[in-house]
């Protein structure tokens, strides 16, 4: 077993939730949205949503950050 760990080598983790955010859009619908610690963000309908694709930092689809009290999200402005 102490060789198996051994020769494991390393392991990076997952990014980890900076912060989880509920966004109203200019069509008056919400958005929920899950940023990551490497800039990617999930995007979500509902609060309890799973499996939401992830938006890889850069993304067009999404501009904004964790700390921005606006975001666009498909062309479309939303406030926090």
């Amino acid at each position: 077993m102490a060789n198996a760990v051994a020769n494991a080598g390393s392991v990076t983790l997952p990014p980890s939730i900076q912060a989880s955010k509920a966004y109203r859009c200019k069509d008056n619908s919400l958005i929920y949205v899950d940023w990551y610690s490497d800039g990617s963000a999930r995007v979500k309908k509902s609060r309890d949503e799973v499996g939401a694709p992830l938006l890889a930092a850069g993304d067009k689809a999404l501009t904004g950050d964790a700390k921005a009290a606006s975001i666009t999200f498909n062309g479309q402005s939303c406030k926090a």
